[in-house]
């Protein structure tokens, strides 16, 4: 009993080393031990259902409160993969797949074009140097910057401007996530990607499809297609 509890609280000190070497801690969200344990499941599914493989990104996953980026007074299951897609917001394998794509690690920066609310932002945090997330509603960015400093994630970054030009200040990216409609990549976009970069595009109804395009020296040269589905 004492060595199980030894080892919970090394593993406990571990996270909390490595998510303060990301640029996050803890935060000031409050969390009840309901949902908690209801997010320790939903990671546990995930593992299990074979789809998410990366430990980093399930332990990236596990530090991160769904529920915080959802508004209150929706009704949604924050755990429930097609509650949250069903509803406009991404489901926590949606963002598990995406993570896992674009293999980012410590030392790179990412940036996220239009996503519908700022839980992946939190997630790649814990994975990479910098997150830059670029939306078209003013609204939404105050929401998101709130929501990511509640949750500890100080190494992200919001802003507001022109979704098709990308945000090259902060570039090279290793990885572009971008929610769109169109199979067209965005113009521009492929100049602020490093020489080995990722572009994922979340497509079709409910942004159930993932499509990576991979880059070397300014040109892409292969595409990959996710089925995203559930997990359960």
């Amino acid at each position: 009993m004492m060595r199980t509890s030894y080892a919970v609280v090394l593993l406990c000190v571990f996270c909390a080393i490595l998510a303060l070497l990301g640029g996050c801690s803890r935060g000031t969200y409050n969390e009840s031990a309901l949902m908690l344990r209801a997010r320790m499941r939903m990671v546990d599914r995930l593992e299990h259902s074979g789809r998410i493989t990366d430990p980093r990104v399930l332990e990236a996953m596990r530090e991160v409160p769904r529920q915080a980026f959802l508004p209150a007074d929706a009704g949604i299951d924050p755990y429930a993969e097609s509650a949250a897609t069903d509803n406009g917001y991404c489901s926590p394998l949606m963002v598990g797949l995406a993570m896992q794509e674009s293999q980012i690690f410590p030392k790179h920066r990412v940036l996220m074009i239009n996503p519908p609310d700022a839980y992946p932002a939190a997630v790649a945090a814990r994975l990479c140097q910098r997150v830059c997330v670029l939306c078209n509603s003013k609204m939404q960015v105050a929401t998101m910057i709130q929501q990511l400093g509640e949750t500890g994630a100080r190494n992200v970054e919001v802003h507001w401007g022109n979704t098709t030009q990308g945000w090259s200040e902060a570039g090279p990216y290793h990885a572009i996530i971008v929610r769109c409609d169109s199979r067209e990549v965005p113009e521009g976009l492929c100049d602020q990607m490093d020489r080995r970069g990722l572009m994922l595009q979340f497509q079709g109804p409910n942004a159930r499809t993932l499509q990576a395009l991979r880059v070397r020296n300014g040109e892409f040269i292969g595409t990959t297609i996710v089925q995203v589905g559930t997990a359960m």
